[in-house]
């Protein structure tokens, strides 16, 4: 939803909230000049219940904007400040994040072998707020081992997902097989072995 207010006489403005729901919200302040885009708070995933509250004051003393906000309607009201202020150019971003995945790639690997989670986002415009990987539905991380021996034969995913400060969203994905031959199996039998 948007809200339009006028700021041409330095008027301030204070706008209630009430939680709703449970879950997170995501709020963006920008500053419009004669048509023109400029100025971008944006605060993103503010936890809230639907016993939340608070306010958002706009265009205070000519400062940025705050958010003052209880997320449980216990009485812990927070100022919250924005996850990121961005520049007007960062402000017209509508490109998502570029990911790129180094390792695993999409190929046969043998329960012998090993390899590195390598994973890359980046955002030339807004930067990156958020970047995750999941091996098989479970959170990896860039850097982390990946043994096939412990992992069941067959066909793998790993899928990437990164997330800009204009919420921009990209997914990039590979699929792999983990397969065995006599070799590796001769390999798995003697690691097993030596593993107790």
């Amino acid at each position: 939803k948007f809200v339009f207010v006028p700021t041409d006489d330095n008027q301030t403005y204070a706008v209630n909230l009430q939680g709703t729901g449970n879950g997170t919200f995501t709020l963006r302040d920008q500053n419009i000049d004669n048509g023109q885009s400029g100025q971008t708070a944006v605060f993103i995933n503010i936890p809230v219940t639907t016993s939340g509250s608070g306010q958002v004051n706009l265009g205070t003393g000519g400062g940025g904007t705050t958010l003052s906000f209880d997320a449980t309607g216990g009485g812990n009201t927070q100022t919250i400040l924005p996850s990121a202020v961005l520049s007007a150019e960062q402000s017209n971003d509508v490109t998502p994040p570029v990911i790129t995945i180094i390792s695993p790639t999409a190929k046969d690997y043998l329960r012998s072998e090993s390899f590195v989670v390598n994973v890359t986002s980046a955002d030339a415009d807004s930067g990156v707020f958020s970047f995750e990987m999941l091996l098989d539905g479970k959170i990896a991380t860039s850097g982390e081992l990946v043994e096939p021996f412990f992992q069941k034969l067959g066909s793998h995913s790993l899928v990437a997902t990164s997330t800009d400060f204009m919420l921009n969203v990209a997914t990039s994905s590979v699929n792999f097989r983990i397969i065995a031959t006599p070799e590796s199996t001769i390999s798995d039998i003697e690691r097993a072995y030596s593993l107790g």
